[in-house]
């Protein structure tokens, strides 16, 4: 069986084993929490490579006349639900998909197993059905036999056997049987009756000592009796008033609790144990596959560690730098060729990072100080300050040739 649960949009499948080659057997059954699904026309859809079904459940659950008749391999799961309104879908909600495996079965053909003969048990259990099955019905009471009926025979008169004088048959003898026949009308020797009922009674004796063992156990019910129950009371099972909760009805919890002291409906309780059972299945596997990455370890590897040898972790013998502990420095050395605590490695690389930072915020207002590129074209040309930015400008323009031209009229005392 498929058994999977809803909760929302959400769905879960529980680990079930589903095997091939079954023909109409499997079913899958969904549990619905919550109201969210309520009322809707639920659907399955089934996977596998490009062959894809839908099956409409009903009560939740597939039927037998859905041919759920799964091929061995990979198969993926989902399921929507959906409400129709006025010839439209009003209400759609669907899942998630979940996938699981259809393993593979054995060969369906071959030869019939041998029989396995009975048990002497068994064969005189058989036996005795089978003279029971052949005893007369309209036998009721046999008579006692005594020496005075030497010679007689058995035959019914008003309902009951009853001892009479062979008939002779105009001088021959009556055949009387000496085993039980279904064809036979022949009268049956009186000692084969007789120890046919001898086998039977024993039977009988014991179910009347099973029968009179469970009446023991069990007191007879009277009307007074009614609406009580059973319940040992000095080791034995006693009528007695069926627990109220002080005169009311018990009260069972639809939910979980944390205050209530009632008790919780079995659906309940059960549902919350199936999502467990689903979390712990896939917690094992989890578990299971990290088991397989890391090997055992055992006495006989202590102090070893783990390392990679050919793609699987392996313990091996744990370096130990030519028989000494390797030391690891403290500090920053330009000498040392120890290696360096992890800490102290991280705090200069911090302290550089933070340097780098600086720098690159320096480098970034020295380049919006760069003067502009010159080309030929700026031949004889010179830099200056113009609304505060460096620019090439023609030396005939430049205020600078100005103050210089004023410098030397000035020097040499008249027009330069």
């Amino acid at each position: 069986m498929i058994k999977g649960f809803v909760q929302g949009q959400t769905l879960k499948l529980s680990q079930t084993r589903v095997v091939a080659d079954t023909i109409d057997y499997l079913i899958a059954k969904f549990t619905f929490q919550g109201e969210d699904w309520r009322g809707l026309d639920k659907w399955m859809h089934l996977r596998r490579g490009e062959e894809i079904y839908a099956v409409r459940l009903t009560d939740d659950k597939t039927k037998k006349e859905d041919h759920l008749n799964l091929g061995a391999g990979a198969w993926e799961l989902w399921l929507h639900g959906s409400e129709q309104k006025n010839g439209e879908v009003a209400t759609r909600i669907t899942t998630n998909v979940c996938t699981f495996d259809v393993e593979a079965s054995g060969a369906l053909s071959g030869d019939v197993l041998p029989a396995t003969p009975a048990g002497v048990g068994e064969q005189l259990a058989a036996r005795l059905d089978a003279l029971e099955q052949r005893l007369p019905k309209e036998i009721s009471v046999l008579p006692a036999a005594s020496v005075a009926d030497n010679g007689k025979i058995l035959q019914v008169v008003n309902g009951q056997w009853t001892p009479a004088d062979a008939p002779s048959g105009g001088g021959s003898g009556m055949v009387v049987d000496a085993e039980f026949s279904e064809t036979s009308s022949n009268p049956v020797q009186n000692k084969v009756i007789t120890a046919a009922f001898q086998e039977a009674s024993v039977t009988l004796a014991q179910l009347g000592g099973a029968v009179e063992a469970l009446g023991d156990r069990v007191p007879a019910a009277s009307a007074k009796d009614n609406g009580k129950i059973l319940q040992v009371v000095n080791g034995q099972w006693t009528p007695a008033d069926a627990p109220s909760g002080g005169g009311t009805d018990i009260v069972v919890d639809a939910e979980f609790s944390e205050t209530s002291s009632n008790p919780v409906q079995n659906k309940v309780i059960t549902a919350v144990l199936q999502e467990a059972s689903v979390t712990l299945a896939q917690l094992g596997g989890a578990v299971e596959a990290l088991g397989d990455r890391v090997p055992a370890a055992s006495v006989a590897d202590n102090g070893k560690i783990l390392q990679v040898v050919n793609g699987q972790w392996a313990p091996a013998d744990a370096p130990s730098g030519g028989g000494a502990d390797i030391v690891v420095d403290a500090e920053l050395s330009g000498t040392s060729e120890n290696p360096v605590q992890n800490k102290v490695v991280t705090a200069v690389v911090q302290e550089a990072s933070m340097a780098l930072t600086q720098l690159g915020g320096a480098v970034e207002q020295l380049g919006q100080r760069v003067m502009p590129e010159v080309s030929a074209e700026d031949n004889g040309k010179m830099f200056s300050v113009v609304n505060g930015q460096w620019a090439v400008v023609d030396v005939a323009n430049s205020p600078i040739k100005a103050y210089i031209d004023d410098y030397i009229n000035e020097a040499l005392g008249g027009d330069y």
